[in-house]
């Protein structure tokens, strides 16, 4: 598991984790004298960093599906889940012109209390250059901000291109986005390191 504190209100931790470790301190007396009591001093109780292993793992997998906990513990918003939108860019064809061009944006954010990764998937909105155009990017370098109650989701990621005679090539590139909370969309641009077009404007909603 990575784990990381980034994300976490860490004074709301310590005091947290200060109150777990002597509750459960507190308590081990009295649950080693029932084992004895019942004849169960067989049983080994579990060690408290063993315990808050798993509180943290519990919080890894399952903190998101307990919005006001989440909110008690983390600096910033859980925005994990698909969303679906446009890209706006321009590009230069072969013969040097300028052209205006968009894309459907399908974008698909997983976040747990430690980490956020971003995948997103890139196509034309006709049927018939869907599947020449479709292109695919994973981010590498992320970031979630929460300034002044104003979110932002930062990343770097990496675009795998259309390899069929390299119509579109691999790229690498960054993103910087706000999120609106009430609406639970993305907006923002979008840089990349392709000559043809290098940067653009992004809109997903959640879906």
């Amino acid at each position: 598991m990575d784990f990381s504190l980034r994300y976490y209100k860490t004074e709301t931790l310590i005091s947290f984790l200060v109150i777990l470790v002597v509750g459960i301190s507190s308590n081990i007396p009295i649950v080693e004298g029932f084992l004895i009591k019942h004849n169960l001093s067989f049983i080994s109780l579990p060690s408290i960093t063993l315990l808050i292993s798993l509180i943290f793992l519990t919080m890894e997998k399952w903190l998101h599906l307990c919005p006001p906990i989440w909110k008690y513990f983390m600096k910033v918003p859980y925005i994990g889940g698909k969303y679906k939108g446009k890209i706006n860019f321009v590009f230069i064809d072969s013969k040097g012109t300028e052209n205006a061009g968009e894309k459907v944006c399908e974008m698909n954010i997983y976040q747990t209390p430690s980490k956020i990764k971003i995948s997103s998937k890139f196509y034309y909105e006709k049927d018939d250059e869907k599947e020449k155009q479709t292109t695919y990017s994973e981010s590498y370098v992320e970031l979630l901000q929460e300034i002044a109650n104003l979110t932002y989701l930062h990343f770097a990621y990496e675009n795998g291109g259309v390899t069929i005679n390299n119509e579109v090539p691999k790229a690498t590139g960054f993103n910087t986005l706000k999120y609106d909370k009430e609406e639970k969309s993305l907006q923002g641009e979008y840089f990349s390191q392709r000559v043809a077009s290098r940067n653009g404007n992004i809109y997903v909603k959640k879906i």
